[in-house]
């Protein structure tokens, strides 16, 4: 049972592997010619990847077909003790797709699949117990769910374990086990992965830094379109580290990243726009792009963004919109934006004069270090009045 369990060798089974790997364009190709044969793990691939719009278009009807289709065949496959049945059965009652909603349920059919060993549902109830999700746990029964699914050659599990020992999730930190585990999952072109093991490299903290290793594995993610390795590999040439420097090749990298919404990315093209760092210097391209990271939270793009319209740089000039994109960055601590507002509150800047109000925002941002704040209190802020010694 422990060979069946766990075995990727039909089509209907890669699919699987290849979605929770977020390989979503191959794990359609996969589930598509596999779903029509009848296998009912590529029938729920296939529902999940249209109702989730991961791989295709969203289109939940299609998905929740699909869903049926894969149940007729794997509710009596369950029933009769195949791990994979089980498996999909779990994953329908805890999604509540097309089967009313049922934690009791899903967490049962996850148990009878996991004591099969089958390793998708051993991550699933990793998942479950796990304290980054909420779990409320000390994260050691999350562990163990995703060791022994790494342990079975999962990728997706050994990619839990890696953060696991990477944060001290449920087991002491190891960064160096931390290492191990990631490049298990990345060997097997799992991209989060390849990402994970491209910034150990990059960190240089468990392991010698090696910046060109390390552009390696973010080439290999980037190459999957994982967006932090595009932008991470924007960012080193940039800056020159690990390449030399080619603004070109970094503004073509940040903006592989910023279509696909990564937030980053969409800043950092901003900043070649407004800069004129490898492209024409355009400055209503560099607030589109602004503006798009910043209504995600991106919290240097709102401080970017308020300063642009405060100077009118581009094709808008608006204090009012300044003050929200300030105040915004300055409720998510970012140390300028502090300062900025305090200033305008202590003058009376496009926002009605409140001396207290500004002096409590001067203070946050030179507890920050803030320098040009941290001046500001102790010249004339915190400054003894005129006239009195010392």
């Amino acid at each position: 049972m422990l060979a069946f369990a766990n075995a990727w060798g039909n089509q209907g089974d890669d699919s699987l592997k290849a979605f929770r790997m977020e390989q979503f364009a191959r794990a359609r190709q996969l589930a598509q010619s596999a779903a029509a044969t009848g296998d009912f793990m590529a029938q729920f691939v296939l529902g999940r990847i249209y109702e989730s719009g991961l791989g295709a278009a969203q289109n939940r009807p299609a998905g929740d077909e699909w869903v049926r289709k894969s149940l007729a065949k794997a509710t009596p496959a369950a029933m009769s003790g195949n791990p994979r049945g089980q498996y999909v059965l779990g994953r329908v009652y805890c999604g509540g797709w097309v089967l009313p909603k049922s934690q009791e349920q899903c967490s049962a059919w996850y148990a009878k699949a996991a004591r099969q060993n089958y390793a998708p549902a051993l991550v699933e109830l990793g998942k479950a117990s796990d304290p980054q999700k909420g779990s409320g746990s000390d994260g050691r029964d999350s562990f163990r769910f995703y060791l022994k699914a790494a342990e079975l050659g999962d990728p997706v599990g050994q990619v839990f374990v890696g953060r696991a020992y990477e944060y001290g999730f449920g087991v002491a930190k190891d960064p160096k086990s931390a290492l191990i585990w990631y490049r298990k999952a990345a060997e097997q072109g799992f991209a989060s992965a390849q990402y994970a093991v491209g910034g150990i490299y990059d960190d240089g903290e468990s392991v010698p830094a090696d910046p060109r290793a390390a552009a390696q594995w973010y080439r290999m993610a980037a190459a999957q379109g994982n967006a932090q390795a595009q932008n991470q590999l924007g960012l080193m040439y940039l800056s020159g580290h690990g390449y030399a420097r080619d603004l070109k090749a970094a503004g073509a990298f940040f903006r592989q990243a910023a279509e696909q919404g990564y937030a980053d990315g969409q800043y950092h093209l901003g900043d070649m726009y407004k800069n004129g760092w490898g492209v024409a210097q355009d400055y209503n391209a560099a607030a589109a792009w602004y503006r798009k990271a910043a209504e995600q939270g991106q919290v240097d793009a709102q401080y970017t963004l308020g300063a642009m319209a405060y100077y009118g740089k581009g094709a808008f000039k608006n204090h009012g919109e300044a003050v929200q994109w300030f105040r915004k960055a300055a409720a998510q601590g970012h140390a300028d934006s502090e300062f900025v507002l305090g200033l305008m509150y202590v003058q009376g800047d496009s926002v009605p004069k409140d001396e207290a109000q500004g002096v409590l925002w001067i203070r946050k941002a030179a507890k920050q270090g803030q320098a040009k704040a941290q001046e500001l209190v102790k010249t004339i802020i915190d400054a003894p009045p005129a006239g009195r010694g010392h």
